[in-house]
């Protein structure tokens, strides 16, 4: 059985996928909507979220270094970053 793809896009009204302002809560609330089992993203999307939406100037601790603890619970998707430059 083949896994079953979803392409997930915020695009504006004229198909610009950049340029415009970005509702996170409605993108990941709509992308959650469909359950995912693992989301993936290029290495240089995630960089320039990263960048876009989060205190980078935050100092990193400890606990960043280190994995957290795996919660049978936890119901969100795995997050698969490709990066195919080696960065």
């Amino acid at each position: 059985m083949y896994p079953e793809v979803i392409i997930h896009n915020s695009v504006s009204l004229d198909h610009a996928v950049t340029g415009f302002d970005v509702d996170l809560g409605l993108h990941y609330g709509a992308l959650l909507a469909f359950e995912p089992g693992a989301v993936l993203v290029g290495s240089a999307t995630a960089k320039s979220g990263i960048e876009m939406f989060m205190d980078i100037n935050e100092p990193e601790a400890e606990a960043d270094r280190h994995r957290p603890e795996v919660r049978p619970d936890d119901r969100r998707p795995l997050c698969v970053i490709v990066d195919s430059r080696g960065y």
